[in-house]
C-alpha cells in the first residue's frame, strides 16, 4: 500500500492544503468533516455525480462534469446568503459530499455535515469557483456558484428547499 501524501507537499494545490488547515483550525472531528485522502476513491465519486447529474455536450463523450449542463430540472434560489440558505434547508444530520472547484478547474471531495461545511467554507481564504453539495445517495446536488447563486437539481429534494424554489 502507498504511502498517503501530506496534503502540503510538493504539487498539491493550496485550495485543498487550505481546506484541510481550516478543518484543522477549527478542531473538526473527522467523523463531521474531512478530505477525502489520495487512496480513497474519489473518482468513483466523481463518475457518479458526472452520471447522475450532468449530461456531456455530445452524445459520444463523456461529460466534462462540472460545468456542464445539467441532466434534471433545475431551479435557482435567490438571495444574501446562499451558504446560510443551504445550512438552514438541509438535514443537520446528514452526511453528504462537499466538492469544491477551483480556478485552475482541478476538484476537491470531502465528506461531511452541512453545519460543518459552511462553517470551513466561510473561513476560507482560497480561491474557490463553485461548491457543490451532493446526496450521498445522489439523489439531488445544489451547486453555489463563484457569483452566489444557488442552483438544486435532482430527485428526492429536500423538503424545506422544495417550498421555496423558483424556477429560473
Amino acid at each position: 500500500m502507498k504511502k498517503e501524501r501530506h496534503i502540503l507537499s510538493k504539487g498539491r494545490n493550496s485550495t485543498q492544503a487550505g481546506i484541510d488547515q481550516v478543518i484543522k483550525d477549527l478542531q473538526f472531528d473527522k467523523d463531521r468533516l474531512r478530505v477525502l485522502g489520495i487512496q480513497e476513491n474519489w473518482k468513483a465519486i466523481e463518475e457518479k455525480v458526472c452520471e447522475t447529474f450532468f449530461k456531456p455536450d455530445h452524445p459520444t463523450h463523456r461529460p466534462a462534469c462540472f460545468g456542464d449542463p445539467l441532466k434534471q430540472e433545475a431551479y435557482t434560489l435567490s438571495g444574501n446568503d446562499p451558504f446560510d440558505r443551504a445550512a438552514q434547508n438541509l438535514d443537520s444530520n446528514e452526511k453528504l459530499w462537499l466538492i469544491v472547484t477551483d480556478d485552475h478547474q482541478k476538484f476537491w471531495c470531502c465528506e461531511g455535515f452541512i453545519d460543518e461545511i459552511v462553517r470551513a467554507i466561510s473561513e476560507m481564504t482560497n480561491a474557490i469557483k463553485d461548491i457543490y453539495f451532493v446526496s450521498k445517495k445522489y439523489d439531488w446536488l445544489i451547486r453555489i456558484d463563484e457569483y452566489d447563486q444557488l442552483v438544486i437539481t435532482g430527485k428526492n429534494l429536500p423538503e424545506k428547499f422544495c417550498q421555496l424554489i423558483q424556477k429560473p
